[in-house]
C-alpha cells in the first residue's frame, strides 16, 4: 500500500468551515496485473475546490479497461471515463509492460453530496464487468451555507422515517400546530426541501459527460438538466480562479436560490392553510444526505426521528399491499418475504445511524409512544421544536388532528391503533420473524425493542 498524507479529521475537528482539503490518498494492495499512480489530488495539492476536487492519473493493466468508479460506502458516487494512451501521441515517456496497456484519466468530482469529512474509494471496471477497488480517498469538503445577508423566515422541521412507521399520522399531527407549516393535504408528501436539496446537488456537480449534460446534447433533453457540462477538469487546470468561483462561490449561491424556492412555496401554504405565524416547514424525509445538508444549510433546523419496531413495519407493509393490490416498498423486487426482509435491513440500519450521528440534536419519537400516550409525546416533540407546548395547544391540535378523515381510515391496515403494536406476532409466520430479529438486531435495540 502506497499512503500520502494523514488520517482524515472528524468534520468537529476542520479549522476552517471553507476549507476544503484532501488528507490522504492510499493506493491500496492492486490484484495483479494492474497499477496506478494518482497525480492528482494530493495533500496540499491545487485542484482542490470548495465543493470538487481534481482526480487525475494512469493506469496500466494487463486486460482491457471501461471506466472508473467513485464510491463512497455503499453508493456509486460517478463514473471516470478513461482514455487509452500511445506512445507517440499522448505523451507515454516508457512503454508498458508487454500485454498490458495505459490509460489516463482526468475528472472533476463534486463532493456536495458526501458528509463533510468522506473516504472515497476508485474502483477499476474491466471491460469484462470484473470490478476491483485500487485507491482510498480521504478529504474534507467546505461546509455548505447561505448567501451572507439571507433571511430565514421558515427553517425546517424534518421527519426523518421509513415507510409505514406513523408519519402520515405525525405530519397530521403537526399540520394542526400553528408555528408549523406544510402542505397539509393527505398524504402530506409534497416534499419542496428534498426537491430543491436535490436540484442542488445536481447542479453542484462539475461535468459528468457519461452519465449526465454532454455539450453536444444537453439542449435536445427538453425535460431534464444535469450536471454542467462545461465545468471540465481542461477548465479547472486552465482557470483555477474560475473553477474556484464555479466549486465556490457560485454553489453557495444556488443554495441561496434553493432557500427562496422553498420558502416562497411554504410561504403561500402559512397563508393558505391558515398559520401566518409559522415559524418551521415540515416535511418526510428519508435516512439520506439530504437532511444532513438542511442541518448545514440552517442553523435552526430541526429534526424528529420517527422509529417504529420494524417487524410492525414489515408487517404493515405487507397489510398495506394486500388491501391496495399493489406490490409497494420495494416488494416487487424480489421473490419472497424473506428476500423482502433482505432487502429492507440496510435502510433500517441506515435509519439508525442517521440516528446515531445526529442524536445529540435531533429528537426521536417511536410510534409505540406516539399511539400510547400522545398528549406526553407530543409535549416533548413541542418542547424540542420550540414551539407553544402548552396542556391546551396539545389537546387541541390532537382534538383536531382525530376528527375523521376517510383518507386516514383507508391508510391504515389495523382494527385499531392497539392492534398496530406488536401485530409481527400474529401476522408474520415464525421463520419471517427469526430473521427479523437476525437482521433487524441492532436497530431492535437501539431503538428499544428488543432488550
Amino acid at each position: 500500500m502506497i499512503r500520502i498524507g494523514r488520517p482524515v479529521p472528524r468534520a468537529s475537528e476542520l479549522p476552517n468551515p471553507q476549507e476544503a482539503k484532501i488528507t490522504s490518498v492510499d493506493v491500496e494492495g492492486l490484484p495483479e496485473g494492474i497499477s496506478l499512480e494518482i497525480s492528482s489530488p494530493r495533500p496540499g495539492s491545487r485542484g482542490v475546490f470548495a465543493f470538487a476536487f481534481l482526480l487525475e492519473g494512469r493506469l496500466t493493466a494487463a486486460a482491457d479497461v471501461d471506466h472508473l468508479e467513485v464510491w463512497v460506502g455503499q453508493r456509486k458516487l460517478r463514473e471516470v471515463p478513461v482514455k487509452l494512451v500511445t506512445e507517440h501521441r499522448d505523451g507515454l515517456r516508457r512503454k508498458p509492460r508487454r500485454g498490458h496497456s495505459v490509460y489516463q484519466f482526468s475528472a472533476l468530482v463534486g463532493t456536495l453530496r458526501l458528509p463533510r469529512s468522506f473516504k472515497l474509494n476508485l474502483r477499476v471496471v474491466l471491460a469484462s464487468s470484473e470490478r476491483f477497488d485500487v485507491c482510498e480517498i480521504d478529504g474534507a469538503r467546505a461546509a455548505l451555507s447561505l448567501p451572507a445577508g439571507t433571511a430565514v423566515q421558515l427553517s425546517p422541521l424534518m421527519v426523518t422515517s421509513l415507510g409505514r412507521t406513523g408519519t402520515t399520522w405525525l405530519m397530521r399531527l403537526l399540520s394542526e400546530h400553528p408555528e408549523l407549516v406544510m402542505d397539509a393535504r393527505y398524504p402530506f408528501e409534497a416534499r419542496q426541501q428534498r426537491y430543491w436539496m436535490h436540484w442542488l446537488q445536481i447542479m453542484a456537480e462539475p461535468a459528468n459527460h457519461r452519465e449526465s449534460s454532454h455539450p453536444d446534447t444537453f439542449h435536445a433533453q427538453h425535460w431534464s438538466v444535469g450536471a454542467n457540462p462545461y465545468f471540465t477538469a481542461a477548465v479547472a487546470k486552465e482557470d483555477p480562479a474560475l473553477a474556484e468561483k464555479l466549486a465556490g462561490e457560485q454553489v453557495i449561491d444556488l443554495a441561496g436560490s434553493a432557500h427562496r424556492a422553498v420558502e416562497t412555496y411554504y410561504l403561500s401554504c402559512a397563508a393558505r392553510f391558515g398559520h401566518p405565524n409559522a415559524r418551521f416547514s415540515v416535511e418526510k424525509h428519508g435516512p439520506d444526505a439530504i437532511p444532513r445538508l438542511l442541518w448545514e444549510l440552517y442553523p435552526g433546523a430541526k429534526e424528529i426521528f420517527l422509529a417504529r419496531d420494524p417487524r410492525d413495519m414489515l408487517a404493515s407493509m405487507l397489510a398495506f399491499n394486500e388491501k391496495r393490490g399493489t406490490s409497494k416498498f420495494g416488494r416487487d423486487r424480489v421473490e419472497t418475504d424473506t428476500d423482502f426482509v433482505r432487502q429492507l435491513a440496510p435502510t433500517v440500519s441506515g435509519l439508525m445511524q442517521n440516528w446515531r450521528s445526529r442524536r445529540e440534536r435531533a429528537h426521536l419519537v417511536r410510534y409505540e409512544d406516539l399511539m400510547t400516550t400522545p398528549e406526553k409525546t407530543l409535549r416533548e416533540t413541542f418542547e424540542y421544536v420550540g414551539v407553544d407546548a402548552s396542556a391546551d395547544m396539545v389537546q387541541n391540535v390532537l382534538r383536531r388532528a382525530s376528527a375523521p378523515d376517510p383518507k386516514l381510515a383507508f391508510h391504515m391496515t389495523s382494527r385499531d391503533q392497539d392492534a398496530s403494536i406488536g401485530r409481527w406476532k400474529r401476522d408474520l409466520p415464525a421463520d419471517v420473524q427469526a430473521l427479523c430479529n437476525e437482521e433487524f438486531g441492532p436497530a431492535l435495540v437501539e431503538f428499544g425493542y428488543l432488550q
